[in-house]
């Protein structure tokens, strides 16, 4: 039961660091290797889930090894994704645009069960 809540609680944050939180900056230069925004953005989200894991009761050790994880996958995630729609001019006109999205937001989602199992086997 721990691990739905602790899905749940990964995919609300994503949410809200993904969607309502993200600026333009962010946007425009998750494409650009190291480039502040990008770096910006995946900090957001591993503070999130560094959150996320101690109000369910993890050690801290365990809750930001877990958000490493989170950062390193998800600006990976993103900057492949970010790259990707340029080199292609992918643009929300275009069919391959939501393709890309949705697949950036399978992997994130795959990333949080990865996540989940590292933090109830430690």
């Amino acid at each position: 039961m721990i691990a739905l809540w602790l899905m749940a609680g990964l995919l609300v944050k994503h949410f809200i660091f993904d969607f309502p939180l993200q600026t333009q900056k962010m946007v425009e230069e998750k494409g650009i290797y190291l480039k502040e925004g990008g770096l910006e953005h995946s900090y957001l989200h591993a503070f999130g889930t560094f959150v996320v894991l101690l109000l369910a009761g993890f050690q801290m050790d365990i809750a930001l090894l877990a958000s490493t994880i989170d950062f390193s996958f998800h600006y990976h995630i993103d900057y492949w994704k970010s790259k990707l729609c340029k080199k292609f001019k992918l643009t929300p006109e275009n069919k391959w645009f939501w393709s890309a999205l949705g697949f950036d937001q399978l992997l994130h989602g795959l990333t949080y069960i990865l996540i989940i199992h590292f933090v109830l086997s430690n």
